[in-house]
């Protein structure tokens, strides 16, 4: 006969009902599953979500693999996450975030959830080689930390920082304290909009904004058009922002985005999902973002990997993007620490004609970590340099290296495309190098017009050298800048990451110094390189100094919640392409490059903005992903 036993109970801040244990029925009651079969072996644990009254089921699952798995505690964090502890015996466990393998005779696990239970935030196994490990209790703090008991057979069990760093006898108890390496400072769950606020149009036909009160998040509709791009989103509010006190100059802000698509004419064809980006910035001045084209009509060649990057259509377990930010701590910002801060921002992105439907934002986190996380790479640094003579590894003959120049004349209305400007006499934006570096210049393009200059760079002919995405991997890119224009008169600069082509793209953008409001524009000044540039980053008395992006893999199981399997039945396409140390063709390089845009604003003050920077190094380390 099937047993069905419930070990544990636990309520979050909106009353749900949480209700753990372990099972071997077959037909167990499961809905908006992570796991909607029994895995086998003899127990499955199981997880239930019941409204407050208990009267019904908004989510259940499984959690198991092939041996016994028995949930035996269970906690909910401040953040609202559930977390289920006990002991299995199954050797392959879904694990996220672990460092640890299955060692023998049972081992203890703790399993954390989304609140959907659509995904795993982290699972790992806590035990050692001699003998059965279980965990029977834990409790939460309202930091988010997390606390684990329970009893051991194995004197090999990892400890640190311990009371008792070795066993007492055949069976000793043992507590875990477990810290969240990514400190976070607010939960968005989007019941309402509060602390949240349009940006960009909101025009029928064109592009709209709503709430889904239904499902909890903020939504962007995009109407298919022929002839315009369509961007709007939602942007946090200054009542919702991460204070700069609370990052400082010792830490790198996370933000994690949990998104979902709805709505699309034709759910079949994934090409007409909206592309979008999501973004962490200081006011309008300084913004690190990722964009995400799940398709792009100029690549038809990349759809088939594109589309492994598109957010999920079950809204119970929506797609999990994470976006870092290292801010430049200048003087606008450290003086001016409380009311000075982080906003995040959600938003569609579309150029194709095709793009319907909705993209909808259905939690966000945000917070911090300690940048010495990123002090040790996993290998040597990728270079990029000049040399005594000349340009070095940055020149632009290297195979693969590109330049695109252009002078462009803006759109009117919202939604126009700018076209490019071919009158022969039109001063054009001038691209040069020499041992000084690489220098990109639109200081003589028209006022009325926008300058382009965009450069990428390849590290030469031999693609086994290429830096290649891989899995549970993040990426630090330093550049070198300096200007010899004034910095408070110098345009936007863009550091950019890119990978599967132009399909995942990171980009740091900074200023231009003229292109918003007061106060947005004294931190692009500061921040910018240039004569009066205050970035604390470095090396002398110069100019300008290091700027530091970080670029997160796509090769990332989260961004399939609804798939389920390893990450090469999620991704089958992107996974199957080369990875490092190939000497082939792989659409999982990871290509670093350099924008120049001058006068790109709206704002009537940003025609005085003229563009310039060189740049003479740029450094690529890898990392292990920060645990979040």
């Amino acid at each position: 006969l099937a047993a069905d036993v419930a070990t544990a109970v636990a309520i979050d801040a909106d009353k749900n009902i949480y209700l753990t244990g372990y099972t071997s029925s077959l037909d167990f009651p499961i809905q908006r599953a992570l796991s909607p079969n029994h895995m086998g072996g003899v127990y499955d644990a199981f997880l239930m979500k019941l409204s407050p009254t208990g009267s019904a089921v908004i989510s259940s699952t499984y959690y198991g693999a092939s041996g016994s798995d028995e949930a035996l505690a269970l906690a909910v964090t401040a953040t609202g996450r559930p977390v289920i502890g006990g002991t299995s015996t199954s050797s392959l466990l879904p694990l996220v975030n672990s460092e640890e393998d299955y060692h023998s005779n049972g081992d203890g696990f703790l399993a954390t959830f989304a609140p959907t239970l659509g995904a795993i935030d982290s699972a790992f196994y806590i035990g050692g080689d001699g003998g059965e490990d279980i965990v029977y209790a834990l409790a939460t703090d309202p930091l988010d930390g997390l606390y684990a008991a329970g009893i051991t057979e194995s004197s090999d069990l990892y400890t640190y920082g311990a009371a008792q760093s070795s066993i007492g006898g055949a069976t000793d108890g043992f507590i875990a304290m477990y810290v969240p390496t990514t400190t976070i400072d607010d939960y968005d769950n989007f019941n309402t909009t509060a602390g949240w606020a349009n940006f960009g149009p909101n025009i029928p036909g064109l592009v709209t904004l709503d709430h889904d009160a239904a499902n909890s998040a903020l939504r962007v509709y995009v109407y298919a058009d022929p002839t315009r791009y369509r961007i709007s989103g939602w942007m946090t509010d200054p009542t919702n922002l991460l204070p700069y006190s609370a990052v400082g100059t010792n830490n790198i802000v996370r933000a994690k985005f949990w998104v979902y698509t709805t709505g699309q004419t034709n759910p079949a064809a994934l090409n007409t999902i909206p592309n979008m980006r999501l973004r962490l910035s200081n006011r309008w001045a300084v913004n690190s973002m990722l964009e995400v084209f799940n398709h792009l009509n100029v690549d038809p060649g990349t759809d088939p990997l594109s589309k492994e990057l598109r957010p999920s259509a079950d809204p119970t377990r929506p797609s999990l993007y994470r976006v870092d930010f290292d801010p430049i701590d200048v003087p606008q910002l450290v003086n001016n620490p409380n009311t000075e801060g982080i906003s995040r921002g959600f938003e569609a992105f579309s150029t194709d004609p095709q793009d319907n439907g909705y993209v909808a934002l259905t939690e966000s986190t945000i917070g911090v970590y300690p940048s010495y996380m990123l002090d040790t790479p996993i290998s040597a640094p990728h270079e990029w340099y000049t040399t005594n003579t000349w340009a070095g590894g940055l020149k632009l003959s290297l195979n693969l290296a590109t330049l695109l120049t252009q002078t462009l004349i803006p759109g009117t209305f919202p939604g126009e495309m700018p076209v490019e400007e071919n009158d022969p006499l039109t001063p054009e934006p001038t691209y040069s190098e020499s041992a000084a570096g690489v220098t990109l210049d639109t200081s003589a393009v028209p006022a009325n017009l926008i300058g382009v200059l965009s450069r990428d760079f390849t590290p030469g002919t031999n693609r086994a050298n290429y830096l290649r995405v891989e899995e549970g991997i993040q990426y630090r890119l330093r550049y070198h800048l300096t200007s010899t224009q004034q910095s408070n008169l110098n345009a936007q600069i863009r550091l950019r990451a890119r990978s599967v082509q132009f399909s995942w793209a990171q980009k740091l953008e900074i200023g231009g110094a003229l292109a918003a409001d007061n106060l947005s524009n004294t931190i692009a000044a500061q921040s910018l390189p240039g004569v009066g540039s205050q970035n604390p980053d470095k090396d002398s008395n110069e100019n300008g100094g290091w700027y530091t992006m970080i670029f997160h893999s796509p090769l990332n199981a989260d961004i399939r919640p609804e798939t389920g399997g390893t990450l090469g039945a999620r991704m089958p396409n992107l996974y199957a392409e080369p990875g490092p140390g190939v000497n082939a063709t792989s659409r999982r390089d990871l290509r670093v490059g350099l924008d120049l845009l001058d006068t790109a604003s709206v704002n009537p003050a940003s025609v005085a903005e003229q563009g310039n920077v060189t740049v003479d190094r740029i450094e690529v380390t890898e990392h292990y992903l920060v645990d979040d």
